[in-house]
């Protein structure tokens, strides 16, 4: 029996069923149960080293599959290294270097931002120093992650995982894990490897994996007051007197209404601020002044007209009428019919200007009212109107209060008694109006 057995593991792996047979076949009696033991003992060496076989091939299969994602995970952290230490050397060797990265993000999110004024620059600075310190503060928590004290080449940092699947790839296709005799051996003789634990086999990944620097892959992300603001509305920035008198000399090519504006603003006490829209309710005050005695003149003649053609149209309905002195009663219909009458056949307005303004009264009385949804829906109609009909519709209404023979008197009596002249009002008429205006349009 110890000849057959020695005979049997004599024969290689490939012995085929037809050969085992054959000699099963030939024998004697005597040996019959002998062979038959040995047939059966080959069949299952040989089932079992198959087995062991495909198992070492599916293994390697998924070992490849697991590399390749792993790899293209450690790139991205070495990406991640490699920039947090060229970071650092580059702050070493120019203490600015985040004060200009954070310039240049502040130029990025407000390219042309206009340095006119102290506050404007003020809140560059701010913004400036408030990212640098955050950008600062992040850099130094990233220095902590894994060990950043010596800068490795990309061939030192990928050791560990080339290493590492190396040596996978080894003990997965070890002869003990392809053959039943290697295995025995090894048993026998005692040449067994220690076998790792589940804990080391991962302890071993995370290292060839780079692990310690997984918080690297996060983007770098500024929120609140860490981030750049983006600066969208121009009137949250004031000038100065001063620094409205040099806007103005700057930017107003038309010496007389420069001059008129400034010799206005020059009269305002000496703390009073403006901001854009101020400075340009100021401009068009001034303008205003050079035209206003013909404005006038043709504004009378056209209420005039408009109250004899609504005094004969309504004849006949004595509640239009005051009893006593037959004057027209002013109700919101006649009161806003005359003012449209007046702003289309004097020019100072027309019928996109008178649109604009009936949708932007609507707008703001849904504002006062929270009513959101009827605002949005007034809001959409004012964005399809150009910037030039909204500027044309505020003026007009503007000299259409001023120059009314019914309303002006009113506005003259209101501002006698709070001690503001009439260029005061027009100006901040004007800069209210294109708030309200700027408001609806999202500027």
């Amino acid at each position: 029996m110890a000849d057959d057995y020695k005979s049997l593991l004599g024969r290689s792996s490939g012995s085929s069923f037809a050969d085992i047979a054959s000699a099963y076949i030939t024998g004697n009696r005597k040996s019959d149960n002998r062979a038959r033991n040995v047939l059966l003992a080959s069949l299952f060496f040989n089932a079992k080293e198959s087995k062991m076989q495909a198992n070492v091939v599916k293994q390697l299969k998924e070992l490849e599959r697991d590399r390749t994602f792993e790899q293209s995970n450690v790139t991205a952290k070495w990406d991640a290294y490699n920039k947090l230490i060229t970071e650092d050397e580059n702050f070493k060797n120019n203490p600015n270097y985040f004060k200009l990265k954070s310039e240049a993000e502040f130029n990025k999110v407000n390219p042309n931002f206009k340095l006119d004024t102290e506050s404007q620059r003020t809140f560059k600075n701010n913004e400036v120093s408030e990212y640098e310190t955050a950008m600062l503060n992040l850099h130094n928590e990233k220095l902590k992650t894994g060990d950043v004290k010596k800068k490795l080449t990309k061939e030192q940092f990928f050791k560990p995982f080339e290493d590492y699947y190396v040596s996978e790839q080894e003990r997965i296709s070890a002869p003990k894990n392809v053959s039943l005799v290697h295995k025995a051996w090894d048993y026998v003789t005692g040449d067994r490897k220690q076998e790792l634990t589940k804990t080391q086999r991962e302890t071993a990944k995370n290292t060839a994996t780079q692990a310690s620097f997984e918080k690297l892959l996060k983007g770098d992300v500024f929120y609140g007051d860490e981030a750049i603001k983006l600066a969208r509305d121009p009137n949250e920035f004031d000038f100065t007197k001063q620094e409205a008198i040099l806007y103005i000399n700057k930017n107003i090519k038309n010496e007389t209404i420069a001059n008129d504006t400034i010799d206005t603003i020059s009269k305002a006490k000496k703390d009073t601020k403006y901001t854009l829209n101020d400075l340009k309710g100021a401009l068009v005050s001034s303008n205003v002044n050079r035209n206003i005695n013909q404005v006038t003149k043709e504004i009378e003649l056209i209420g005039i007209k408009y109250d004899q053609v609504y005094k004969e149209i309504n004849k006949g309905n004595s509640a239009l009428f005051d009893a006593k002195t037959g004057a027209i009663i002013p109700t919101p219909e006649y009161t806003q019919g005359r003012k449209e009458k007046i702003e289309l056949a004097s020019g100072i307005g027309d019928e996109a200007t008178i649109k604009f303004n009936k949708a932007l009264r609507n707008y703001d009385n849904a504002m006062q009212k929270g009513e959101t949804q009827t605002a949005a829906f007034y809001r959409a109609q004012l964005q399809t109107f150009t910037m030039g009909v909204a500027d044309k519709a505020i003026l007009g209404s503007i000299l259409n209060t001023e120059l009314d023979p019914i309303e002006g008197p009113k506005l003259k009596q209101l501002l006698e008694a709070n001690g503001q002249t009439i260029e005061e009002w027009r100006a901040q008429a004007y800069a209210s109006g294109k708030d309200i205006v700027d408001q609806a349009l999202g500027i």
